[in-house]
C-alpha cells in the first residue's frame, strides 16, 4: 500500500517516557494517542467547482485511568518538553494519590490489513478529480428534465495513528478514507423532491471499479422521481418488510446502540446485565464486524491499539455482550472487543460501533413478500433517533412500497417507523437468504463524536410496526 510520508510520528522511546510520566501521579492506566491526518474535498454545482479545501490534523492526546477517573490532555506539537507537561497534566487531572502502576515495556501490536489500497487518491491530480464530479453533473442533468439542481461531492482523507500504552500495547496504522456523493432537486409543477446517493468506502480511486460518476448520478435521479410520483403512505399498525442493505441502519439505531457498554455499564440501556437473557426472536443473530474488506466502518486497530474482530452481539435471540473499549471493559470485568473509537487526539476514546448486521437466515425474498397481505416494504432510510433508555425509536423512511397480496404495488412516501428496539427484535419472524451490506456513506454521532460506521441486513419481515404516515 502506498502512502503519503507522515512528518509526525511517535516512536517507543518518546511513548515510553511520556507513558511513565503520565502515571507518576497515582494512575492505573496510560494511553498515548499520536495523529496525523491529511484530508482533501471538492463540491461541484451550477457546472463549477463551488468549494475545494484542504486541512492537516495533527497532535497528540495523552489518558490517564485512575479507577473511575479519566484524565485527558492535549498538545499540537512533537516538542519532547510539551508532550512531557501534556502528559503531566493528564495524571494530574485523573490522580488518585495512590503508588504510580508500572508500565509494560512497549510490543508491537501484530494487525491484519483490512483496507489495501491499490490506486492512491494522492496520485490523482485535482483536474482528475474534477473531471470526476463534472461527468457525475452531466449525468444527472441529462437523466431527466426535471432536474433543476445538482450537486456532486468528493472527499478523501489519510489518517495515521500511533497508539502506545501502559499494557504495553505500541500499534500503528493508516487509515483511508474516500466519499463519494450526488444531490438533486427535481421539480415538477408546484412540487420539488430531493434524491441523494452516496459512496464510501477505505480505499483509494479504485472505488471507481465499484461504482462510477454514473450510476450515483442516475441513483440520485431515481429517488428524487421516485418521491414526486410516491403517494402518501397510509398509517397504522401492520407488518413491515426491511429491504436488504440500506434498512440496516434500523439495526444500528434501535439495538446497537444500546449495546454499547458505556451505556451498559452506568444501567441505562434496556439491555443493561441481561447477558444470557432471550432479547429477540430466534431468528436474530446480530454481528459487529471490523474485519470486512474495504468497508468504510472497518477498521485494521480501534483508536486504542486493540486489533479489531467480529463482535457476536445477539445470537438467536441470546444476548451475549457489548461492545467494549478497554475502560469500560475493565470495569465490567469483560473482554475488550475492540470498539474504542474517537474522532481525533482531542477527544476520549468511547464505545463505537463498526459494521453492523443482521446475519442472514434461511428465506427466499419473494417467500417473505409473498407472507405478507397487506403492508409495507421499507427500502432506504432517511434519518431517525432512539431512546437508549427505553428503546424507543422513530425512523423516516424515503423509499416504500405498499405490499397488498403478497405483491410490491403503489409507491408511497412521508412514511415513519416508530417502535421499540427490543419489541422489534421478539416481532422478526423471517429472515432473507440475501444479507447485504449498505452502500452508503454513514457517519453515526455520538456525544458530540462523528465516527465512519457501516450496516447492512438482509430482507426481514416484522410482523407489526406502527406506520407513521400522511395519507
Amino acid at each position: 500500500m502506498t502512502t503519503s510520508t507522515v512528518p509526525f510520528q511517535l516512536d517507543q522511546s518518546t511513548c515510553e517516557q511520556l507513558i511513565n510520566h503520565a502515571l507518576a501521579s497515582g494512575g492505573d492506566f496510560a494511553e498515548v494517542f499520536s495523529e496525523y491526518t491529511t484530508a482533501h474535498s471538492i463540491s461541484y454545482e451550477e457546472g463549477k467547482v463551488k468549494s475545494a479545501s484542504s486541512t492537516v490534523v495533527c497532535g497528540t492526546g495523552i489518558r490517564v485511568f485512575a479507577g473511575e477517573a479519566t484524565g485527558l490532555a492535549y498538545c499540537e506539537t512533537g516538542d519532547l518538553q510539551d508532550l512531557m507537561r501534556c502528559a503531566h497534566q493528564a495524571g494530574q487531572i485523573a490522580r488518585n494519590g495512590g503508588t504510580p502502576s508500572g508500565a509494560q515495556e512497549l510490543k508491537n501490536v501484530p494487525h491484519t490489513q483490512y483496507y489495501p489500497v491499490e490506486k492512491p487518491i494522492s496520485d490523482f491530480s485535482i483536474q482528475q478529480r474534477i473531471a470526476v464530479l463534472e461527468e457525475m453533473n452531466r449525468h444527472a442533468t441529462e437523466a431527466d428534465n426535471r432536474v433543476q439542481w445538482v450537486t456532486a461531492y468528493l472527499a478523501d482523507s489519510e489518517r495515521h495513528i500511533t497508539v502506545a500504552a501502559s499494557d504495553g500495547t505500541y500499534a500503528q496504522d493508516t487509515q483511508p478514507m474516500i466519499i463519494v456523493l450526488c444531490s438533486v432537486i427535481m421539480a415538477e409543477d408546484d412540487k420539488r423532491e430531493t434524491g441523494r446517493s452516496s459512496f464510501g468506502r477505505r480505499c483509494g480511486m479504485e472505488i471507481f471499479d465499484l461504482t462510477s460518476p454514473q450510476s450515483l448520478a442516475e441513483e440520485a435521479v431515481r429517488l428524487a422521481s421516485f418521491k414526486l410520483a410516491a403517494d402518501p403512505c397510509p398509517a397504522g399498525s401492520m407488518p413491515v418488510v426491511l429491504a436488504a442493505g440500506g434498512a440496516g441502519v434500523l439495526v444500528h439505531e434501535a439495538v446497537g446502540h444500546g449495546l454499547e457498554a458505556d451505556f451498559n455499564r452506568k444501567g441505562v440501556s434496556v439491555y443493561a446485565d441481561r447477558v444470557g437473557e432471550l432479547v429477540a426472536s430466534e431468528h436474530c443473530t446480530i454481528v459487529d464486524d471490523g474485519t470486512l474488506l474495504n468497508n468504510r466502518g472497518s477498521i485494521n486497530i480501534d483508536d486504542e491499539g486493540t486489533p479489531t474482530q467480529r463482535t457476536v452481539l445477539i445470537e438467536n435471540g441470546v444476548l451475549k455482550g457489548y461492545l467494549n473499549d478497554k475502560l469500560n471493559a475493565r470495569l465490567m470485568n469483560m473482554p475488550c472487543t475492540g470498539n474504542g473509537r474517537r474522532e481525533s487526539y482531542q477527544v476520549p476514546t468511547i464505545p463505537r460501533m463498526r459494521v453492523t448486521t443482521l446475519e442472514g437466515g434461511k428465506h427466499d425474498k419473494d417467500e417473505i413478500l409473498a407472507s405478507v397481505k397487506n403492508g409495507l416494504y421499507a427500502v432506504n432510510f432517511g434519518g431517525g433517533s432512539v431512546d437508549i433508555t427505553k428503546g424507543d425509536y422513530n425512523f423516516e423512511v424515503q423509499e416504500a412500497f405498499l405490499i397488498e397480496d403478497g405483491k410490491i404495488t403503489r409507491p408511497v412516501k412521508g412514511a415513519t417507523l416508530v417502535g421499540n428496539g427490543p419489541e422489534t427484535l421478539q416481532r422478526v419472524t423471517m429472515v432473507g437468504t440475501d444479507m447485504e451490506i449498505d452502500k452508503n456513506a454513514g457517519t453515526c454521532g455520538k456525544d458530540g463524536q462523528g465516527a465512519p460506521v457501516g450496516f447492512g441486513t438482509p430482507t426481514t419481515l416484522v410482523s407489526e410496526l406502527v406506520v407513521g404516515g400522511t395519507a
